[in-house]
């Protein structure tokens, strides 16, 4: 069977070499490796560099806030004038911190993925 003339049984268009249909976006892509819901794109060929740019800015912005702000709130704690973390902004800085160590953590397992 010829490879370049074959079609997609899906959506009944020419089915590239190395092209795959995405049951989400509804067409075939080249060298598709997953429909990401982040991007609400599939990420193949033409966009993959895009992907792993931001998959990596997301893990170091991440990254770094979670240091910025473990150290201001150790650094706050430690100072008995300080007055900037009352009751509420505790518990907000608490769930930031936690965001950001997952959000750090799931983008270094896919950058390394």
């Amino acid at each position: 069977k010829d490879k370049m003339n074959t079609k997609c049984a899906k959506c009944n268009c020419v089915k590239p070499p190395r092209s795959h249909h995405c049951s989400t976006c509804g067409r075939c892509v080249l060298k598709m490796d997953h429909h990401c819901p982040w991007m609400n794109n599939c990420i193949g060929l033409r966009n993959q560099k895009a992907f792993l740019l931001f998959n990596f800015y997301t893990m170091v912005t991440s990254g770094w806030t979670l240091v910025r702000v473990a150290i201001a709130a150790f650094s706050c704690q430690k100072d008995d004038n300080c007055d900037t973390f009352n009751t509420i902004v505790t518990g907000l800085t608490v769930l930031v911190l936690l965001q950001c160590c997952v959000f750090t953590l799931f983008c270094a397992v896919m950058f390394c993925d």
